[in-house]
């Protein structure tokens, strides 16, 4: 009985050791460019221009706006409900979409002015994707129950729906085209432009955020931990961490950016990022990162910015 007592002990301390992490230090700026309210989302379309948009609930849609690479943000209000995805296929094309199916798109002569359209549904979409063809995907989520996605036309008509019995969360495009979308113990693919869905058969977490910085490599985090990776195109997922399994402990991952196939950053709750630089065989703890929930994160050469539920954009330099 000592000897299997004294075998687990040494197994658990084996199991901490390995999934410790080194830790290292960066320097942050905080920003606290919109008080009241939260950030969502970011994007950089070019090195010096960049939009990020968010708000209250209930209250007001925001966004956020610089032309000097971050130095000065302009807030500007859109509507009264807050605004969840961002999308730019091109520096000068740029889609957002946010509740009660309220989409904005870019002026292409006018960088930083949006054309509104309220699309024909109700629902609260939570990301924007512009795929090939010039069609237009939003996902939408009903609580922990239900997930929509709606495919656009190019005159913003409704091509097709498909609803889900799991809520939905992040999508996005690989570059040669394929369609990923993840949700609650669902990862789904589609190879024809969103018109059918195929099922990816990984479960075990609320998936948060999806990004194929390449054509075949993507990746996926979930609330309790888990890390996915794919190398062929997402057809098969690798678990590189099972978040909330007996011996890992949770990691309330909340958004991903890849900017190759072997960087990234995983950012979440309580100040938590994570990056990697040799494609998530290794992780760093980014051990001085203000203690915000952080939303959003994009990464630029030298370093990256997030967005935070408190309003705030933190910029962090290698």
């Amino acid at each position: 009985m000592i000897r299997y007592l004294v075998l687990i002990g040494m197994t658990f301390f084996l199991l901490l050791f390995s999934c410790k992490k080194d830790r290292v230090e960066n320097l942050f700026e905080v920003l606290d460019v919109a008080p009241d309210n939260e950030i969502r989302a970011i994007a950089f379309p070019t090195s010096d221009t960049a939009f990020a948009v968010g708000g209250k609930v209930f209250d007001r849609g925001i966004v956020l706006s610089t032309t000097d690479a971050g130095v000065h943000w302009k807030l500007d209000s859109l509507n009264d409900k807050i605004l969840n995805g961002l999308d730019f296929p091109s520096a000068k094309a740029g889609w957002i979409a946010g509740f009660n199916g309220y989409l904005y798109q870019s002026k292409p002569m006018a960088p930083g002015q949006w054309d509104f359209f309220r699309l024909p549904v109700w629902n609260q979409f939570v990301d924007v994707c512009a795929s090939e063809n010039n069609l237009l995907l939003t996902i939408s989520a009903v609580g922990f129950v239900e997930g929509i996605i709606h495919v656009w036309n190019p005159d913003l008509s409704l091509d097709t729906s498909f609803v889900f019995p799991y809520a939905l969360t992040a999508i996005d495009a690989a570059p040669d085209g394929i369609l990923l979308v993840c949700g609650y113990g669902a990862i789904l693919r589609s190879e024809d432009q969103g018109q059918s869905w195929i099922r990816n058969p990984v479960d075990g977490d609320f998936f948060q955020d999806i990004q194929f910085p390449s054509a075949e490599v993507g990746y996926a985090v979930g609330y309790a931990g888990t890390i996915l990776k794919t190398t062929n195109g997402g057809v098969d997922w690798e678990v590189l961490r099972n978040g909330g399994s007996l011996w890992v402990p949770d990691q309330r991952f909340k958004c991903l950016y890849f900017s190759s196939p072997e960087t990234g950053v995983l950012a979440g709750e309580d100040g938590l990022i994570w990056r990697t630089h040799d494609g998530g065989d290794h992780w760093e703890v980014l051990k001085n990162a203000p203690e915000y929930d952080y939303l959003d994160v994009v990464l630029i050469p030298g370093g990256g910015w997030l967005g935070t539920r408190d309003g705030k954009l933190v910029k962090f330099v290698d």
